[in-house]
């Protein structure tokens, strides 16, 4: 379903049913088989989402060049990446037909990506797709599928079908992947953290946004081969280019810091928070599949707020040392922001208000200048 008195503006029946609706304020949503896909609002909760799923991982490689994206959807994850100069080609694999020609819908949001020579669209399932491809890719990204919404999705959060994707990574390449918070279990959400950190021994978690209580229920997974390094110099230049910068300010991220503080943890640490005592989700018994679609939002963020860790000792020392020590400081003064404000959401998803202004208030006060952080200290008031 799309947004309260939203009207339909495309509308298709074929290998999947998909619709456009358009609210009176300006609201578009995909609706893929009755169940919500993609929607650019909330910017903190869908722009942010979408385009973040595709930019995290280019801003981290050294030198992205070749990309797959599974499944086009909105094409706001697609778009994203094109904004990437050193971005030399794109494909797309996506099962519908309908899907690709609902896309000029989004252009406002994707900037027209189904237009760019650089893309390339298979129509084709994304598993068959990699089955048969010969290149290798510095990124393999999916859109926002959630595994429990429509039947088979699961097996896009397989073992088997991680291990094909590492098949396809070029050395240093990325895995990008949402990890929703809603509408699902904490046992299930850890099912899909043990099974991607079994194929991906230098996983990493990261949230969307960190602070606001729709925000939260955002997470990216990042997998790849090799221990994960940032290079705080090389950041600050990819964040730099007009198309990343411009995308980014328009989501609230004006600054590496803003991006940076999105991190949960990662390796070690978030094996040991899937466990051992979960089930691992595979082709032959995917127990994603199954159960209902209830929202344990709150019991996932409680969960994950005392165990976040800062990003720091994943990042390399700036080229000039005194830029460093600024850098760092103000690293470290956004994650303790952001933790309290993270108590504030906490509070306010348990109905407790005067916990949620207390905390709020208390983080407004670390940092009066953090727009997330205001914007979301009105909210709670």
């Amino acid at each position: 379903t799309g947004s309260p008195g939203a009207r339909s503006i495309f509308y298709r029946e074929g290998t999947a049913i998909v619709e456009v609706t358009e609210s009176p304020d300006g609201v578009r949503d995909l609706i893929i088989n009755g169940s919500l896909n993609a929607s650019p609002y909330p910017v903190s909760v869908g722009l942010r989402a979408h385009r973040l799923i595709s930019q995290l991982p280019l801003l981290l490689h050294p030198d992205p060049r070749h990309m797959l994206v599974l499944g086009l959807g909105s094409g706001m994850t697609a778009g994203a990446a094109l904004q990437f100069d050193s971005l030399q080609a794109i494909d797309c694999a996506e099962l519908s037909r309908d899907v690709v020609l609902a896309n000029s819908h989004f252009d406002r949001w994707n900037h027209g990506a189904i237009q760019s020579p650089k893309l390339q669209i298979a129509i084709e399932d994304g598993r068959n797709f990699m089955l048969t491809a010969t290149r290798r890719y510095d990124v393999i990204t999916l859109e926002s599928i959630h595994p429990k919404w429509d039947a088979g999705n699961a097996s896009l959060y397989s073992r088997e079908f991680y291990r094909l994707c590492k098949s396809r990574l070029a050395p240093g390449g990325f895995i990008s992947q949402w990890a929703p918070l809603n509408g699902m279990t904490l046992q299930e959400f850890k099912t899909i953290l043990r099974t991607f950190s079994q194929e991906f021994p230098h996983a990493s978690l990261w949230f969307v946004q960190p602070t606001g209580y729709l925000a939260s229920t955002n997470a990216i997974l990042l997998g790849g081969q090799e221990p994960l390094a940032i290079d705080t110099d090389r950041l600050a230049a990819a964040l730099a280019m007009p198309g990343v910068a411009r995308d980014l300010a328009e989501q609230g991220v004006d600054n590496p810091i803003q991006l940076l503080d999105g991190f949960i943890m990662e390796g070690e640490a978030l094996r040991l928070f899937a466990g051992q005592d979960v089930p691992l989700n595979t082709d032959d018994h995917p127990v994603l599949e199954y159960g209902p679609v209830v929202n344990h939002h709150a019991q996932v963020l409680a969960a994950l707020a005392p165990v976040r860790a800062s990003v720091r000792p994943l990042c390399r020392n700036p080229a000039e040392p005194s830029l460093g020590q600024a850098f760092f400081a103000r690293l470290e003064k956004q994650f303790a922001v952001s933790q309290r404000a993270m108590q504030g959401d906490l509070a306010h998803l348990r109905g407790d208000h005067d916990q949620a202004i207390g905390h709020y208030g208390a983080a407004f006060l670390l940092d009066p200048d953090s727009r997330p952080v205001a914007d979301e200290y009105k909210n709670v008031q």
